[in-house]
């Protein structure tokens, strides 16, 4: 297996995580599966004695959004988009019916079994952005145990949600106009031909660096707001931020790596 990231912060969280609350979610589903029942007079009562396992389901599927988001930020501070680049499988899984919902979650258990295979064959991205098939590392004991450690912390975090505050992460809101947000999505598609950079990853690019923690703090800016109330300041401020979510990937992000090639070429000329 390819050396992992060293990265002081972003090793706290990676893949593991992800196929943990897949996990999860397929557990509580299996369980919730077998005890609910579809009964017009029943489908309630039948919900009130599998509660701890149903709010193990919703806030399992919030925490699967928050670790896959950091899994995408990692992939963008290092540029996994950049060539050499594999095939991205993608497909609808808000789907209304209940069975297609059912069986998603095992058809993308295969699908992380092809990842994790391409992934061992290709290794991971990493600070320097170069492949590191000299210097490896055996996934058993060193990953075993880090990946157990960070498992641990968050099946803490994720059972305080569970017992203690389970309906903190849900909200009706939440339901509302799900196509209207697929362009903040599909921007991140053109994220492999604005950034212009000639070094992948952002360990050695200080302005891309700043610009990307600035991007992160408006991400989470923008997911608060989303759950308040449309009102002065908030209106200006959630319009604000979505003009930046959008210029960094089409303006801000090859205007910054144009201005760092030429740092570049001008050190590598005066040297």
């Amino acid at each position: 297996m390819a050396l992992r990231k060293s990265q002081v912060y972003l090793q706290l969280v990676n893949r593991s995580l992800l196929g943990l609350c897949l996990v999860i979610q397929i557990a509580t589903g299996v369980f919730l599966a077998m005890h609910y029942s579809s009964h017009i007079e029943l489908a309630f009562d039948s919900v009130e004695h599998i509660m701890p396992i149903r709010y193990m389901h919703a806030n399992g599927a919030s925490f699967f959004f928050v670790c896959m988001y950091i899994h995408i930020g990692k992939a963008l501070y290092y540029g996994s988009y950049r060539t050499p680049r594999g095939f991205s499988v993608s497909n609808p899984t808000i789907q209304r019916f209940f069975a297609l919902h059912f069986l998603l979650p095992f058809i993308l258990a295969a699908l992380v079994i092809m990842h994790l295979i391409a992934l061992h064959v290709n290794g991971s991205s990493n600070p320097l952005g170069i492949t590191g098939n000299i210097d490896r590392l055996p996934m058993h004991p060193y990953f075993i145990f880090k990946d157990a450690v960070t498992g641990l912390v968050f099946l803490l975090v994720f059972t305080l949600f569970v017992f203690y505050s389970p309906n903190s992460l849900g909200h009706p809101d939440n339901y509302i106009e799900v196509i209207a947000m697929f362009a903040a999505l599909l921007i991140l598609l053109v994220l492999p031909y604005t950034d212009r950079s000639i070094v992948r990853g952002f360990a050695f690019k200080p302005l891309s660096k700043l610009l990307f923690f600035a991007f992160v703090f408006n991400f989470v800016l923008l997911a608060n707001l989303g759950q308040l109330h449309i009102e002065v300041p908030f209106i200006a401020l959630g319009i604000n931020s979505t003009i930046f979510y959008f210029s960094y990937f089409i303006i801000l992000t090859p205007l910054v790596s144009t201005i760092e090639n030429l740092l570049f070429y001008m050190g590598r000329n005066t040297a």
